[in-house]
């Protein structure tokens, strides 16, 4: 019952925000300012491999180069039938761009995730007990475990507290392929190398993805759109089959609070990442609200993701903050 008052909550929120975005957002502005949350994908399975992120379709000026740190804590529960997931997640990259000018944008990361102990399990108890839902079992358990079980796949890992089992580093290039009346497309090619040498991945393996990102800036909202088409190179997590190629899918909407100050609501889609094991093979659902604040060359990003529809293959709550400096 939760996880439906929770699905209608969201839908009220975004038909509310469509409705005002065609009453009030008729007026062309800007479009400067105008990006969706760099958020990826905080499921646990589909960080295994490559995650796109929402990048936007305004691409950077010649010359221009951006440094970005991120770092994403998520709060990973799964108290179902066919698997058990109980531990912490960090997600920390450093993103650099630069403008080659006519459109074209070079793109390079790196990054790790690692298990840790975030201290997140009451925190999280507690921000469901002031939504009013339910605790799924939350109660029952020890506080800050560390486990992951797939009995149908023999998956059973526990003691991987502070262990690092990905970092990967990612090249691309994006080419701003339209622009006009503050409509912008982009197309983007990237690629990933895995270089951790854990279990948990294979080291080595590349991950490739196409991705359409479109930004339209209004008179005080923006919206943003995105879709990607992944292939993978790792086809298995200790036992558990996983697809070999995935498509994904987000709908951002920002609202223009002044020039310096803007409010974001995104909704991300991945389909699942797993070829088995119940839910970790249905389609993984985020929802972000996120707060960007600008200065003349510095603009700092904040948000929390929650889960929805299929609660146990993506974050039980992440928590986003992120720092870009244009140089």
């Amino acid at each position: 019952m939760a996880s439906y008052l929770r699905s209608l909550i969201t839908a009220l929120l975004l038909s509310t925000l469509l409705v005002v975005t065609s009453v009030y957002g008729m007026t062309s502005s800007s479009s400067e300012n105008a990006e969706p949350l760099h958020i990826r994908s905080q499921s646990p399975v589909h960080g295994l491999r490559y995650t796109p992120t929402p990048l936007g379709a305004h691409v950077l000026k010649e010359g221009e180069t951006r440094i970005t740190a991120a770092t994403d804590v998520s709060s990973i529960w799964a108290n179902g039938n066919d698997f058990v997931m109980d531990f912490n997640m960090t997600d920390t990259r450093i993103d650099l761009d630069h403008g080659l000018g006519n459109g074209w944008t070079l793109r390079g990361s790196i990054g790790e995730r690692r298990i840790i102990n975030a201290h997140l399990d009451q925190p999280t108890i507690n921000f469901h007990n002031a939504l009013g839902l339910g605790q799924d079992g939350r109660r029952d358990v020890e506080k800050h475990r560390t486990l992951i079980a797939i009995p149908e796949y023999g998956v059973l890992v526990t003691d991987f507290n502070n262990e690092s089992f990905s970092r990967p580093v990612i090249a691309g290039v994006s080419k701003q392929v339209y622009h006009k009346q503050n409509l912008a497309i982009a197309m983007t090619a990237q690629a990933q190398v895995e270089t951790a040498s854990t279990s948990w991945t294979q080291q080595g393996s590349m991950d490739t993805s196409l991705q359409l990102d479109a930004s339209k800036r209004l008179r005080h909202f923006s919206l943003h759109g995105s879709f990607a088409y992944t292939w993978f190179e790792q086809d298995n997590f200790l036992g558990l089959p996983m697809r070999s190629s995935l498509y994904h899918g987000s709908g951002s909407f920002q609202w223009h609070q002044s020039k310096s100050d803007s409010w974001v609501l995104q909704y991300l889609v991945n389909e699942g990442a797993a070829d088995g094991a119940g839910e970790l093979k249905k389609v993984n659902h985020e929802m972000s609200l996120g707060y960007q604040r600008y200065w003349q060359t510095v603009k700092a990003e904040f948000a929390i993701t929650e889960n929805l529809f299929h609660l146990y293959n993506s974050p039980d709550i992440a928590f986003h903050g992120s720092v870009t400096v244009a140089i």
